[in-house]
């Protein structure tokens, strides 16, 4: 059958939006393959674990495999004791000593990795990484991605991943803590998302978007009250064997935050509130205040969004996840691995949303490089610089929750339906 005239040129124009995603994909993904090959380079000389080309693995693990060496050996007090935690760190860790080497988690954290100490750093290290990797792709399943393992693949090929294995982060670890919430959630099991959600206690820092979620929604209240039994009881079976830690730990927090909030340790802090605080450097109190003013504006916009999807628990739970890594203190680079809950639910649960997740899927990965290679370059400059992570994630979220509701540009630039 002959075509009908001009049916070429409507078709090339209904591909156009693919091939500007396809393009800006691969964009995102140029600069961690590069870096991957670099390191791969590097190991036959090297080794994982020591660099020339590119840093060494495993900074970040490094504490946590000293912190559960400490509570192996029983000197538990050695925990927040910076000085102390330092020694330990040059005894079991790798690498030298610096202002990074100590502990910011609760005590369980210590705990739960002491049954790794058994084996060398390195090698707990791989057990480590494995695990994480798995639980990647078995999180990416719950959340509904139809190839997980190579949906998983492609994810080490961005940044936020890439420093979560590279550093030995435990930031898959607390993906699959989003995924069992999110299973909950989705069969109707409210107090068991919060019973699943008390998991996070490991990383308190990543539960601030489900706490406000809860907290504004009555129909989800009861996931505190098992977000609470759940945490009392991670507590109460830990107390035989780092109680005394539990004491130290808030000045501990105070004492890595006095750290890692110096002005030139912002280099990968994505957090909204430690935005302006780099943006204006010496302004103290005003950029306070601005980051907080950046904070509740993302509240009243996740209460206006949520009103609007208040039916789609699958909507609400991507808002959620976006609302942590907007409201939380303390976000960096490796927490966008959290992202990867929302692209997938939205992607398998609302078809209409694809396109614009896959362009603003592709805008992240590709501003999470270039604004940690941006604010580097910069502080060791001019001393201060502009974090291009923070308002990416702003107008990503506008573009896919936001401006799809509405005709005219979405569908000019993907093809877009409204929801």
């Amino acid at each position: 059958m002959e075509r009908p005239a001009g049916a070429g040129h409507i078709v090339g124009m209904a591909t156009r939006p693919a091939r500007l995603r396809l393009m800006l994909l691969i964009i995102a993904l140029v600069p961690v393959t590069v870096w991957w090959i670099e390191r791969a380079v590097d190991a036959p000389e090297n080794g994982w674990f020591e660099g020339t080309t590119t840093f060494g693995v495993a900074s970040d693990f490094s504490v946590f495999y000293t912190s559960g060496k400490l509570v192996a050996s029983g000197d538990i007090g050695a925990l927040y004791d910076v000085d102390r935690f330092q020694a330990a760190f040059l005894e079991h860790g790798l690498g030298e000593r610096s202002d990074n080497s100590a502990l910011g988690n609760p005590p369980v954290l210590a705990l739960a990795v002491a049954p790794l100490t058994v084996l060398s750093v390195e090698r707990a290290w791989y057990v480590w990484t494995a695990l994480g990797l798995v639980l990647m792709a078995a999180s990416l399943r719950v959340f509904g991605a139809p190839r997980p393992i190579a949906l998983s693949l492609l994810a080490l090929l961005t940044l936020p991943v890439y420093f979560a294995i590279t550093f030995g982060q435990m930031s898959l670890f607390v993906l699959a803590a989003f995924a069992l919430v999110y299973k909950e959630l989705r069969s109707g099991r409210v107090f068991g998302a919060g019973l699943a959600a008390s998991l996070l206690i490991l990383k308190p820092t990543m539960l601030v978007g489900f706490l406000l979620w809860w907290a504004i929604d009555a129909r989800h209240r009861r996931a505190l009250a098992g977000l609470a039994l759940g945490s009392a009881a991670i507590v109460a079976a830990s107390l035989p064997f780092v109680g005394s830690a539990w004491l130290a730990w808030p000045q501990g927090v105070v004492d890595f935050a006095r750290v890692n909030t110096s002005h030139m340790a912002q280099w990968g802090q994505f957090a909204p509130f430690r935005f302006f605080g780099i943006l204006l450097p010496g302004w103290g109190a005003v950029t306070a205040v601005l980051g907080a003013a950046a904070v509740i504006g993302g509240l009243l916009v996740f209460r206006r969004l949520a009103k609007l999807h208040r039916r789609d628990v699958h909507v609400l739970f991507a808002l959620a996840v976006l609302l942590n890594l907007w409201c939380s203190p303390q976000v960096l680079t490796y927490s966008w691995t959290l992202l990867l809950a929302v692209g997938v639910v939205l992607w398998s649960q609302h078809p209409e949303l694809r396109a614009p997740v896959a362009v603003a899927g592709a805008a992240l990965g590709i501003a999470a490089p270039t604004s940690v290679l941006l604010v580097t370059e910069l502080l060791d400059s001019t001393g201060w610089a502009l974090q291009l992570a923070v308002p990416a994630l702003a107008l990503s979220t506008w573009f896919v929750l936001w401006l799809p509701a509405r005709r005219g540009i979405a569908d000019a630039l993907v093809g877009a339906r409204p929801v």
